[in-house]
């Protein structure tokens, strides 16, 4: 729900039941206050006291009462007066990011050994069971790929692009079935998209290689006549 800020009485479902219930009871309002994104309100001051200014919320038109972590009745139980004061002199000393400092050397190995191995093998959502290990035939090589690209004039079979890297992909992601019309060439991009949901990537490519194959065989009519 959003409120209108210049009278405050109305809930709208949107932005733009707002702005037009603005534009409509509220035209006497000056320009300059709707080109700045503030609308031209005064600036609030943090409520805990510690004197900062708070945050423009662009999606409720309006200033944040808190600044992020001074709020104490946030802050949780394990929080007590210590921590919600070093929050505010963190605050007052531009400290609240990490912006301009560096982990050591030491802190650096541990969370590298901590994230070691961490999706590496069946750890990984990519994992399709060590299917990388298979290695391509021999029949697989330069000469078949060349003849693909050449069937499809070097460009992607799904976006059509013929100026990026071409790849030859198995349609049913059989490394050992290299039949001709199992193969299709495609651009990078839409070839990274085949490794995920391959049962509806199988299909589409396996579609486009009928109407394909159909084209061919015209194609091979008229050449012959």
């Amino acid at each position: 729900m959003y409120n209108c800020i210049f009278c405050d009485a109305f809930r709208f479902k949107n932005k733009f039941e707002v702005m037009m219930h603005r534009l409509k009871f509220h035209s006497e309002v000056p320009k300059d206050h709707y080109r700045d994104k503030t609308f031209g309100l005064e600036k609030k001051k943090c409520k805990c006291g510690c004197g900062c200014e708070t945050k423009w919320l662009q999606r409720e038109y309006r200033y944040n009462d808190w600044i992020n972590g001074h709020n104490k009745s946030r802050l949780g139980k394990r929080n007590n007066e210590a921590q919600l004061k070093a929050a505010r002199i963190r605050a007052l000393s531009g400290a609240l990011t990490f912006l301009g400092r560096r982990h050591s050397e030491k802190t650096k190995r541990m969370l590298s050994d901590k994230n070691k191995g961490r999706c590496a093998g069946d750890k990984n959502p990519m994992w399709k069971g060590g299917i990388f290990k298979s290695k391509y035939p021999k029949d697989f090589n330069k000469d078949l790929k060349n003849v693909i690209l050449g069937r499809d004039f070097g460009s992607c079979q799904m976006c059509k692009k013929t100026n990026s890297v071409i790849a030859v992909h198995h349609i049913d992601y059989d490394k050992r079935n290299n039949s001709i019309w199992n193969l299709i060439s495609l651009c990078r991009k839409c070839h990274g998209r085949t490794n995920h949901n391959r049962s509806y990537w199988h299909m589409v490519c396996k579609d486009l290689m009928y109407f394909r194959k159909k084209e061919f065989t015209i194609w091979c009519h008229k050449f012959k006549e």
